[in-house]
C-alpha cells in the first residue's frame, strides 16, 4: 500500500531538495484514480425522468465545510482513490475536525465503501498527516462495484424506470430495500459495506443507507447520508432533495415494514433521532403520512381513519404524534370492520403504525 511520503519524501532537515546537475528529475509514476462518481448539480426534479447513471454524487456535506477543510476533504478523496494508507493535510491536529471531514467524504460519495470512516492522525513538527484503514473490499472493488451496478441495473429496470416522479422512485428504493434486506450484524465489514444489503440481503444502517444512497444517486435522485443518535446508539441513514426541499429518511428503521421515517423534517426525526448536522430539512410537506392524510396528533383524531380503512383486506398505515397502544388501535379496528376480524399490528414507538385486517 503506497503512502504519499513513499512517493514525496521529505528532504533532510536543513536542506532543499535539489535535482542533480545535468540531470532531469525522474518522473513519478502515480497509481491510477479507482474509479468513482463525480460531484454534480443533479437535473432539476419538477420535470423528473428516471435515468441510470453511475457517475454523480451530492456534496452535501462537504457544503457544510470551510474552505481549507474543503481542500482537505478533496486530498482524502484523491488519496483513498490512488489507495495510499496516508495524506498530508494543511490543518491543525485536531481529530474531532479531522474525522468530521473524513466522515463527510465517505456520507456523500457512495463509491468508497472499501475505506473505513475511522481515521488516526499522525503529527510532526510542522506536518500532519490522516491515515486511512481500508476493509477487505479494497483489493476487488473493480469487481465488488460492477457488482454493485448490476443490482442497479435489476432495480431501475424492475421499480424505478417507470415512475414519473422522483417521489415515486424514492418509494421504489425505499420499498426494494425494505422487502429484500434483513438486518444483520454477524459479519460486521460486510454488513457497514453496501455489499451486504445489495448483494446478500443483510446489513445494517450504515450498509443500508450507502446501499440506499448508491441506487437513488445512480437512478437520478439527489441523496446522501446523514449520522447522529438514534436513541443511544450511533446510526447512520439518508438526506434527500425533492423540489426543493431535505428530508430524512431512515430506511434501516423502516425495515420492519412500515414508513415511519419516510422524508422527515428535522422536527419530526429529532423525536428519536439526535446529534444530526442541521441540512435545511425544515418542511413535512413531502412525508408519507402528511401526504396520505394519515398523520395525527391524538389517538382520538384517527379514530375515524381507522374505522373507515378497516375493512377485511385491508392493510394501511398511520402515525399518532403522541402515541397510542395496540390494544386500542385493536379495538377501534374492529369497531370499524364491524365483526369479528384478525387484526395485526406492527408499530414503532407506539406512534407508527401498520394494520392489516383479515
Amino acid at each position: 500500500m503506497f503512502k504519499l511520503t513513499d512517493l514525496f519524501p521529505k528532504p533532510t532537515a536543513g536542506q532543499a531538495p535539489e535535482a542533480a546537475p545535468g540531470k532531469e528529475e525522474p518522473r513519478i509514476e502515480l497509481p491510477p484514480l479507482f474509479e468513482s462518481p463525480e460531484p454534480c448539480e443533479f437535473p432539476s426534479q419538477g420535470g423528473f425522468t428516471p435515468d441510470l447513471d453511475f457517475g454523480r454524487y451530492w456534496r452535501l456535506n462537504y457544503s457544510l465545510l470551510s474552505a481549507e477543510e474543503r481542500k482537505a476533504y478533496e486530498d482524502m478523496e484523491t488519496a483513498i482513490r490512488r489507495g495510499f494508507s496516508s495524506v498530508q493535510v494543511k490543518l491543525p491536529p485536531d481529530n474531532a475536525r479531522l474525522m468530521n471531514i473524513a466522515k463527510s467524504l465517505i456520507e456523500d460519495n457512495w463509491s468508497l465503501f472499501y475505506v473505513d470512516t475511522s481515521i488516526t492522525v499522525v503529527t510532526e513538527p510542522g506536518r500532519v498527516d490522516v491515515c486511512f484503514r481500508y476493509n477487505r473490499f479494497r483489493e476487488e472493488r473493480e469487481k465488488h462495484l460492477e457488482q454493485m451496478k448490476e443490482v442497479a441495473r435489476n432495480v431501475f429496470e424492475t421499480r424505478v424506470k417507470g415512475c414519473s416522479t422522483a417521489y415515486e422512485a424514492e418509494m421504489a428504493i425505499h420499498d426494494w430495500i425494505i422487502e429484500n434486506v434483513k438486518y444483520d450484524s454477524t459479519d460486521p465489514e460486510l454488513s457497514h459495506s453496501p455489499l451486504g444489503p445489495l448483494l446478500y440481503g443483510k446489513g445494517v444502517c450504515e450498509g443500508i443507507s450507502e446501499a440506499f444512497c448508491f441506487l437513488a444517486c445512480s437512478c437520478g435522485l439527489k441523496v446522501a447520508m446523514a449520522s447522529g443518535k438514534l436513541r443511544s446508539g450511533n446510526h447512520r441513514w439518508n438526506v434527500i432533495e425533492l423540489d426543493g426541499e431535505r428530508y430524512h429518511l431512515d430506511v434501516t428503521s423502516d425495515l420492519s415494514g412500515l414508513h415511519a421515517y419516510f422524508n422527515c423534517s428535522d422536527k419530526t426525526i429529532g423525536r428519536s433521532h439526535s446529534g444530526f448536522k442541521r441540512f435545511g430539512c425544515n418542511s413535512d410537506r413531502l412525508n408519507y403520512y402528511v401526504l396520505n392524510g394519515a398523520r395525527f396528533v391524538n389517538a382520538c383524531d384517527a379514530t375515524s381513519f381507522i374505522r373507515d380503512n378497516s375493512a377485511a383486506g385491508a392493510m394501511f398505515e398511520f402515525m399518532v404524534e403522541n402515541g397510542v397502544m395496540p390494544q386500542e388501535v385493536t379495538r377501534i379496528v374492529r369497531t370499524g370492520a364491524g365483526g369479528h376480524v384478525t387484526v395485526t399490528t406492527t408499530h414503532v414507538d407506539h406512534r407508527y403504525y401498520r394494520v392489516i385486517v383479515r
